[in-house]
């Protein structure tokens, strides 16, 4: 599943049908292939699932409502997940695992820290830390209808927002994003660039020492 546009979406997932409370079909689509050219199958979703909820990680609490060592493979592409309890599935949370195959992972020298081998429209073609990241578009992504018609992108690091700021100003970047407030007007007089509002679920608190010796 992914999260688009205030809706959830079938990706590697097909079909999905709630046998009862707590066990829910899941049939995958037969022509997803990762960077590397191996397929996923309903052993790499469980594989994924199992290394989410070991990893102690963000991804393991969405794993929680799984009782994955339940889950039954009933072919290449169809298995069986069962839930803890009958309300227990959270799509949102399921969103956030990454679905990996075994074989990419366990053939990856890092644990796919440097070298990820994903599903996407775009794999990693170099990475200098602290500099940029550069993606290349995957020619056998799965989802044709969703091809980027940016085949390459360039993602750079800059943790200085000023500097975020300046790199598009100069025409280094086409893109910018979180910079500062006090850049704004500089941005908007610029004919040639559009700034962007959106939602967030950052939260800030400021606090007060209010005690009996501030």
């Amino acid at each position: 599943l992914a999260y688009d546009e205030e809706k959830f979406e079938y990706r590697i997932a097909q079909e999905r049908v709630w046998e009862d409370e707590t066990h829910c079909r899941i049939t995958l689509r037969d022509d997803v292939r990762d960077h590397a050219g191996n397929p996923i199958t309903a052993s790499d979703v469980l594989f994924s699932l199992k290394l989410a909820k070991e990893s102690g990680g963000a991804t393991a609490a969405s794993t929680s409502f799984i009782d994955i060592d339940g889950c039954v493979i009933e072919n290449d592409f169809e298995f069986v997940m069962v839930m803890t309890n009958g309300t227990a599935l959270n799509d949102y949370n399921i969103s956030a695992i990454p679905i990996l195959s075994q074989k990419a992972y366990e053939e990856s020298p890092d644990g796919m820290v440097l070298t990820p081998v994903g599903t996407g429209p775009y794999k990693l073609a170099d990475f200098v830390s602290g500099s940029h990241v550069d993606l290349e578009y995957f020619e056998d992504y799965y989802r044709l209808e969703e091809a980027p018609q940016i085949k390459h992108v360039r993602v750079m690091f800059a943790t200085d927002s000023n500097q975020r700021t300046n790199v598009v100003l100069a025409g280094e970047a086409d893109i910018a994003i979180q910079t500062a407030f006090t850049d704004l007007a500089e941005v908007e007089s610029n004919p040639g660039l559009t700034t962007y509002f959106g939602e967030s679920t950052n939260q800030f608190a400021l606090l007060y020492n209010d005690g009996p010796e501030s």
